[in-house]
């Protein structure tokens, strides 16, 4: 019973943070968190050039 108890806990954790994932690339991105993407994309490419 204790090693399903402490396992549940973990299960649940690393589901919650794959299922979390998708839900924010799905989410319509805010004007902000789009400008930074963008201005880090181009520094990468900058960067990389």
């Amino acid at each position: 019973m204790r090693t399903r108890a402490s396992a549940g806990p973990s299960e649940n954790r690393e589901r919650s943070t794959i299922s979390a994932e998708p839900r924010a690339i799905m989410r319509p991105l805010d004007p902000e968190q789009v400008n930074d993407y963008l201005c880090g994309f181009m520094d990468l490419v900058l960067f990389l050039a």
